[in-house]
């Protein structure tokens, strides 16, 4: 999936519109940085967001250096 389709995919599922949101969240799951979210990055993000509590997921995504 690439970076257009992603930005369909989170308003097709209702998330607001915030094109600096949509840039951090493809930069996470897109793990390996070659512009392209394949399933295993896709399945890993996803397992890491249901395995960790909300509050982790915010310090280890949002708050890296602060």
């Amino acid at each position: 999936m690439n970076k257009t389709e992603f930005d369909e995919l989170l308003i097709a599922v209702g998330i607001n519109q915030n094109p600096n949101l949509y840039a951090r969240l493809f930069w996470l799951f897109d793990m390996n940085g070659d512009g392209v979210i394949d399933q295993k990055e896709l399945l890993t993000v996803l397992e890491w967001f249901k395995e960790n509590s909300f509050e982790e997921r915010l310090k280890s995504n949002f708050w890296r250096g602060c």
